[in-house]
Order: structure tokens, then sequence, then C-alpha cells
């Protein structure tokens, strides 16, 4: 495959390095930050040539390259080149699973029935795919194409690595969530053997450069790296919320006195579903007993509610309670935040209306009060924080509140050993002290849980 693009950081004295990714994306721009500095040492300017497939190989046998920007271990054994390995990685490249559906049922898909695209110019992705069992494989020449074969529901997920699914995510309005994360392997630097001499600078740098300011494919991530003694929960509840503080302070007595430091981030649902679905984050702060995370073969229900809560339904009209969706008009639009769970449980059981999915609750109640959807639907402890933190100049009404149900925290399979202590202290903390904010309903639900 003929190169795509180029890009000289100078003309005099070029050494050329080949690199899958284009610069602008963040592994190939994380490697020129490093390697330049060492070549200008050594009077070179760094040139690097973008390109794919067996072209930028044979370019390398050939030596009209220099070098190489990142590669895994063994990609001498496998082309049967004789590049010198710089040491140590300069990154590591995370594979994962990826889709649009956050909430897709993964684990209920058996590997060789699970329809897996992959970019050919990706030359790992399909031995990757055979160590996890993935057969039935479906090869693409662009990441266009193969999102289009996503969306037209050709294949299930697509295999690929986070950079590239940051870059794509960069420039579209529809996301793509990871589902699994798969592996996590070094990337290497390779250079020509005529470079021996800049080795050792090079080596030092990139350990010089690792030590302060890792790869970090997501800038703006706020997830901090695991650790051990450290637990870390997503939440999509509002940050300032009462809500929020108070399941925070709850859980950090919890953890604290088992041992543990906590901490609890704030993000929006469906990210925190694709967090924890990835392993992440340690936790959950709060998902209804009819979320599929009950059986999800990575996650574990803190067998005590957190609390009681029930989905509101809200509209710019005051109307007759409604005791479910059937009794919406036809035709009706209802905006809902995705990523919740039982919204989207409830509006699948209700075809005659038009679901139109938001990131937030916020841009759910901006469509209702601007008059671009008919209902939202949507939690209170998140609905009301809005109402109560926005301009909105409109009356807005709960026209229903539907059946209530219990929320609870998951916990990551490899916490597995805290989830008994975690339900004691809280029947601790109830028989000591009875109800409270954090959990309100505790009490009313010790019989229940006793007899499940």
């Amino acid at each position: 495959m003929a190169l795509i693009s180029s890009l000289t950081l100078a003309v005099e004295k070029p050494i050329t390095i080949s690199c899958t990714s284009p610069r602008g994306l963040p592994d190939a721009d994380y490697t020129a930050e490093v390697m330049a500095p060492v070549m200008k040492q050594h009077g070179f300017n760094l040139a690097f040539k973008t390109g794919q497939g067996p072209a930028v190989v044979e370019g390398l046998r050939q030596g009209k390259f220099d070098g190489d920007c990142g590669r895994i271990e063994s990609f001498n054994e496998k082309t049967g080149l004789n590049l010198i390995r710089v040491e140590p990685a300069i990154r590591r490249v995370r594979f994962a699973l990826w889709g649009f559906d956050v909430d897709f049922p993964l684990h209920q898909v058996s590997p060789d029935k699970l329809r897996v695209g992959y970019l050919a110019t990706t030359q790992i992705s399909p031995v990757l795919a055979a160590q996890m069992g993935f057969t039935n494989l479906h090869r693409y020449d662009s990441m266009g194409a193969m999102v289009a074969a996503l969306l037209r529901g050709e294949i299930n997920v697509m295999l690929n690595y986070q950079a590239l699914v940051n870059g794509y995510n960069d420039q579209s309005k529809k996301m793509l969530y990871r589902l699994r994360h798969l592996v996590t392997f070094p990337v290497y630097i390779y250079l020509q053997p005529r470079y021996q001499f800049m080795v050792p600078d090079l080596s030092a740098a990139i350990v010089s450069r690792v030590k302060v300011k890792p790869y970090n494919p997501y800038p703006d991530k706020v997830i901090p790296p695991l650790s051990e003694g450290q637990i870390i929960f997503g939440c999509s509840v509002p940050k300032h919320s009462q809500a929020f503080f108070e399941m925070e302070q709850g859980y950090r007595r919890a953890f604290n006195k088992m041992g543990y430091g906590f901490q609890m981030l704030a993000m929006p649902r469906a990210r925190e579903s694709a967090e924890l679905l990835g392993g992440e984050v340690d936790g959950t702060c709060a998902r209804g007993n009819v979320s599929p995370y009950n059986d999800h073969e990575s996650l574990l229900r803190i067998r005590m509610p957190v609390t009681k809560t029930q989905l509101k339904i809200y509209s710019r009209r005051p109307a007759k309670q409604v005791q479910d969706l059937g009794q919406l008009p036809e035709g009706a639009t209802i905006a809902y935040v995705r990523g919740t769970q039982l919204a989207e449980l409830i509006l699948k059981r209700a075809p005659h209306i038009k679901p139109v999915g938001v990131n937030n609750a916020e841009l759910g109640v901006k469509m209702l009060a601007g008059e671009r959807v008919d209902y939202f639907i949507g939690f209170p402890a998140a609905s009301d924080y809005v109402l109560n933190n926005l301009d909105i100049r409109k009356m807005l009404y709960v026209v229903s509140d539907l059946p209530p149900i219990f929320f609870y925290a998951y916990i990551h399979t490899r916490h597995k050993a805290l989830r008994e202590p975690l339900e004691q202290h809280f029947k601790a903390q109830i028989q000591a002290q009875g109800s409270n904010a954090f959990l309100p309903y505790l009490e009313e639900m010790l019989d229940v849980e006793a007899r499940e």
C-alpha cells in the first residue's frame, strides 16, 4: 500500500522514520517529542513518513526508512528484519473491542459467534483475535469503512487500539465506547543497525520522559491509574448534588474503615458504563437492580441497596398522571440519557413513541424546555438538580412517577474479597444509627435482602 502522507520536521540532513499513525494522533506525537531532541543532538532532523502495511516493511528492508516509530517486541521475528529494538518501550498500546452501544451484551455472545471487524493495516489484530477465540472476522481497509459496517450491523464490534479510536472520537459526533479491554502490550522504537551510536541517548531519553510524563492517549482523562490501597468509583450523579456528596462520604467511611483510600469521579452515564465494564474503575456508585450488570462476568453487586428512586417523566404541559409510557400519545418524542438501562428497557416496550438519546440530564431538560422533544425521562437526582440550577423559564411538569427501584453499588471482581465486609459495614451502620441520608432505605430492605 502506498504511503498516504508525509510530514518533515526539518529538511536538512533528515533521518526518516516510518510510522503507522500520522502526526496529530497521540502515539505519533508522543514518539516524535521523545526522538526529535536526540536526533538533533546527533546532527539529524527527524522526518516522519506515514505509511501502512507491507510497503512500510519493504521500505525498512530496503533501507529507505531509517527506523520505525513503534512496533511490538516480536517485529523482527515476524518480518525477518534485523533492526535494533531500542529499550525500554516508548509506550504501551491498549487493544479493545469497541462499539456504539455501550450496553451491548458482549458477555452473552460466544466469541466464535461475535462478528468482529479489524483494520487490514493493523497486522497484530487477527493474531489477537485468534488468541481470544474470535473467528468470525471481517477485514476493512479504513476506519471509515469499518465504522460504516458497524453502523449498518454488518459487524457487532470492532477490534482496535485506543489511540486510533481516540482520534475518531475527537472528530465524530457519535462516540465509540470501549466494551472490553483485551490486552495491553509494549511498543518499541526500531532503528537500522547503522544508527547504533544513537541508542544509548535515545534509551536515556525514553526513561526520562516516561518517568516524568508517561504516554496517555486520553490527555483529558480524569481517571487516575488503578493502584493498590485505593478504590475508584465512577458515578453519573451530578457532582455538586447532595446525593453525590452523601454517597461519596458514605463510601469513603466504609472503605477507609477497611484500610482503603477512596475517590469517586463524576462522569456521564454512558462513559461510566464503558469505564466500569472495561475495568478502568473499581466500581460504580449506584445502579438499579434491573441492570444487566447483575450477571456480568466481571462485576459483583453489593447486596445492600444504596438508595431507592424512580424514573420521572417531565412535560411542558400539566397532564393527568400516567402509569406507563403506553399512555403517551402516538408519535411523541421523549429524551433520555444514554446508558440509563432502566429508561432504555422501558422505552423498548413503547414502540409507538420516538426515543431521543442525549449525553446528560441537562441537555435533556434544555431540549424539553426548547420544545425540541415532547417529554424527558430521567432520575430525579440528576433532573431536579438541573432544574434547580439552570435558568429554565418554562414550567416543566412531572406527569408520571414510574414504579420505584432499588439502587446498588457494583464492584469489579478483582475486589471480590471486599464484597462481604462492605455489606456487613452497611448493615452495622444501620443497626447502630438507623436510617440516614446515605442509606435511607436499608431498614426496609433488610428483610428483603435476607430472602434473596
